[in-house]
């Protein structure tokens, strides 16, 4: 792209008379220079006519001149020819091309002359001169403004409207805080320096908690969480602040002045106990979040798709379910708009109940976010109880409790004083078939609950004079003592009462933190069958491998998380199995399986398998383009031979590593997708692999035929470069001759359709790389290095 062209306004559609000379016009006003010029020639029609009415070939020819002249338009050298262009067609459609010359530096004027006679009356070949341009040095730079050059496709005119119809990707210039100041401004498209500006903007950013903003950007920045958005809407300044922490999975919350953030992840520690002893008698209301007839099972997520930067679509969920569209705004990367996604699917799905009850004086020291525990006869099976004495490792209940079930292990957790939890820990009883008063812990339980508290719990238990109230505790069955939720909304104290809201924090709504050292890499392999017993059509998924180096310790048990898709990998469902073993009824529509091995709370990485396919159905037979070479452009058109049976037929694209592109899913074996869609799903790939199942009328997938379509990379460039002058570069292709060219050096790059370069757009860079250019991308890169040789005074490759 020329960084400086000057366009001649006196030229364009000037006709060439036969025998006429156009000229002189000049390429640059006064006071420039121009490096080269450039002229646009264009025939309406250029043919001679038989009397047959056939089209026969006309030539016409044209010689260029130019000549050096001062500001004063005086002539400062001879009349030069640039070239005789010779036009040969038998065509009744316009004809148009553009031709440069690279000329010494300084100011130039141009003339043409026709010089091909004028034709009979069955000759058409009035030609145009449309247009002079002079291409003026590059390397202009101006404080605090940037240059922005535009390469449009036209005819001989291009309308006002469309000049105006601009846009750029840009990145926003922000200051970053480090913990102890802020930065200069820098380019970045983190989501906390764009909360950190919208709060400056307002005069609130005082008011943010950074030590907090910085702990999520370090969560973000690892996710690869991102915002990109131009804020062109009217939005008050809470509505920007939540339009922005959306897009982190976060949501704002103030108290008082303050601005708190909180992020819709796991906390493994709650922050406060509820029991019978601190809720308001019959203030308990429990409301189940039911399935309801209008909540959507296909969601169609709206988002800016970065690849092209223009709208783009991603939906999931049952193919044939009632469908909603929803904008997530400022996300424009296809797998974080995946994630949230995923996350909205599985917090509508698991967390099923919200609660609701009254409290004193507790609610003080909650916010919005936080994870609180919750024993209730109503909910869970723990019981509520005071604890009046723990010495050494005996724990003395104020009442009898139990007995409970026989051999099944019981836990307990204390509130703290300082308004915090204890646990769960497990204990003894000391009777254990009859109501028991007193329990015991072990001495490594109770060195574990020293070491996580940071103080013996001993030494507040008792009562005191300064704190008459026992200790807070419930004691139950591990799996059934409490209840987890998260806190939705605090109301403002009413007679000395408030009133806490929450929905159950499952487990199953979050993301488990993946663990980064790679101890869980490669610990297990799947194998997904599927059987029929009696009629009971079932899935059966196993998992093996040598465990040995992450079993045997208490409190980072092994388990396995099983989750399954029936829209081709784009929404996951978790399964509530947690064992080696996985047995449940056949999915209708299953599709993809996945499983991970999970530590503690670290999640290993996602081993995947595709559903056993059904048998009654063949794999799709022929699977070929429709017209061989059409993917060379990046256009993929493939298609099969129908298979009786099939409802619908699911399309897996996989590159070359062997990773899943996408799914599509179509009504007939034929797949029919340009570059530009297949770019918008991340899935335009030189070496793809086409995957065809048939899809029977029970959702269930058929057996699998393969199309594997290389394409080769652009050809390189031949080693044999001309420069001009040292200044502008042409070079020869190894053939097939490529349809673009990349020019690279540090700092810039530059894109052209010819073999040539100004080294001048470079600023003299002493190493350039040029790439031939396709669809897919760039191709081998020839290196060029124009340091002097030797210590001698000249350049060269």
């Amino acid at each position: 792209m020329d960084e400086a062209v000057f366009t001649q306004g006196d030229v364009s559609g000037l006709t060439l008379a036969p025998d006429e000379v156009l000229g002189w016009h000049s390429a640059v006003p006064p006071g420039k220079k121009a490096v080269a010029v450039e002229i646009d020639i264009a025939f309406q029609q250029l043919v001679s006519i038989d009397n047959q009415g056939g089209n026969q070939n006309r030539t016409v020819e044209l010689r260029v001149e130019a000549q050096m002249i001062d500001d004063d338009d005086t002539p400062l050298g001879g009349e030069i020819v640039l070239d005789t262009l010779s036009f040969t067609g038998a065509t009744r459609s316009a004809l148009r091309s553009s031709h440069r010359w690279f000329l010494t530096d300084g100011r130039w004027r141009v003339r043409i002359t026709r010089l091909t006679p004028e034709g009979d009356d069955q000759t058409f070949d009035d030609a145009i001169w449309a247009g002079l341009k002079a291409i003026m040095p590059g390397g202009r730079t101006w404080a605090g403004l940037e240059l922005l050059a535009v390469r449009v496709e036209v005819g001989e005119a291009f309308a006002a409207q469309s000049a105006r119809q601009v846009s750029a990707v840009k990145t926003r210039l922000l200051p970053v805080w480090d913990g102890t100041g802020w930065s200069a401004p820098q380019p970045t498209r983190e989501i906390a320096w764009a909360v950190a500006e919208i709060a400056r903007m307002h005069g609130r950013l005082d008011d943010l908690d950074m030590d907090e903003l910085l702990a999520l950007h370090a969560t973000w920045s690892a996710r690869g969480d991102r915002f990109d958005t131009v804020m062109d809407q009217r939005l008050s300044f809470w509505e920007a602040l939540q339009a922005v922490l959306r897009a982190g999975r976060a949501q704002p919350d103030q108290l008082g002045r303050s601005i708190r953030i909180w992020r819709d992840e796991p906390q493994p520690i709650p922050r406060q106990l509820f029991s019978e002893l601190n809720i308001r008698r019959g203030s308990l209301t429990i409301r189940p979040r039911l399935p309801i007839s209008e909540r959507p099972e296909r969601l169609v997520a709206e988002f800016m798709d970065e690849r092209l930067w223009r709208p783009a679509e991603i939906a999931v969920g049952a193919m044939t379910g009632r469908e909603r569209r929803e904008r997530y705004f400022g996300m424009t990367n296809r797998d974080h708009v995946l994630r949230e996604v995923g996350h909205d699917f599985r917090a509508s799905r698991y967390r099923s109940v919200e609660v609701s009850f009254e409290v004193e004086l507790e609610n003080r020291l909650l916010r919005r976010g936080d994870p609180i525990a919750l024993s209730h006869r109503e909910l869970t099976g723990g019981v509520s109880v005071a604890v009046e004495e723990w010495v050494d490792l005996t724990i003395t209940l104020g009442r009898p409790v139990g007995p409970f079930a026989a051999g099944e292990p019981l836990l307990m957790s204390l509130a703290t004083p300082d308004g915090g939890v204890l646990g769960p820990f497990g204990i003894t009883p000391a009777v254990p078939a009859a109501p028991f008063v007193t329990v015991s812990v072990t001495p490594a339980e109770m060195a574990r609950l020293i070491a996580d508290h940071g103080s013996d719990p001993r030494d507040w238990v008792a009562r005191s004079p300064a704190r008459d109230e026992a200790i807070r505790a419930i004691v139950g069955p591990g799996a059934d003592l409490q209840m987890r939720l998260i806190v939705q909304d605090v109301s403002e104290e009413r007679r000395g009462y408030a009133t806490i809201t929450g929905v159950d924090d499952d487990p199953r709504a979050h993301d488990f933190p993946v663990d980064a050292t790679g101890t869980l890499d490669g610990l297990i392999a799947v194998q997904a069958s599927r059987t029929n017993d009696a009629g009971d059509d079932r899935l059966v998924v196993d998992v093996s491998g040598d465990l040995t180096s992450v079993s045997g310790d208490p409190e980072n048990p092994v388990s396995f998380i099983y989750e399954t898709s029936t829209d081709g990998a784009l929404l996951w469902q978790t399964q509530p199995e947690t064992g080696p073993t996985l047995s449940i009824p056949w999915p209708s529509g299953l599709t993809d399986i996945r499983v991970a091995i999970r530590v503690g709370n670290l999640r290993g990485p996602w081993v995947m398998v595709q559903a056993p396919g059904t048998g009654d159905l063949p794999a799709p037979s022929a699977l070929a383009e429709v017209v061989p070479g059409t993917f060379a452009t990046g256009r993929l058109h493939v298609a099969a031979d129908p298979v009786a049976g099939a409802n619908t037929y699911r399309f897996e694209l996989i590159d070359g590593s062997d990773n899943l592109m996408t799914v599509l899913f179509r009504a007939t074996p034929e797949l029919d997708i340009s570059a530009a869609a297949l770019a918008s799903l991340g899935a335009l790939s030189r070496e793809t692999r086409v995957v065809l199942r048939a899809v029977g009328g029970d959702g269930n997938n058929g057996a699998a035929t393969t199309l594997d379509m290389p394409v080769p990379p652009p050809p390189g460039v031949a080693t044999n470069v001309f420069i001009n002058a040292g200044r502008f570069m042409t070079w020869q292709a190894t053939p097939p001759i490529a349809s673009r060219w990349r020019v690279t050096w540090p700092g810039g790059s530059h894109e052209t359709e010819t073999a040539e370069f100004d080294r001048a757009l470079s600023a003299w860079s002493k190493t350039l790389q040029i790439f031939g250019l396709d669809v897919f991308g760039p191709g081998a890169p020839l290196a060029l290095d124009f340091t002097p040789v030797g210590g001698g005074g000249g350049e060269g490759p």
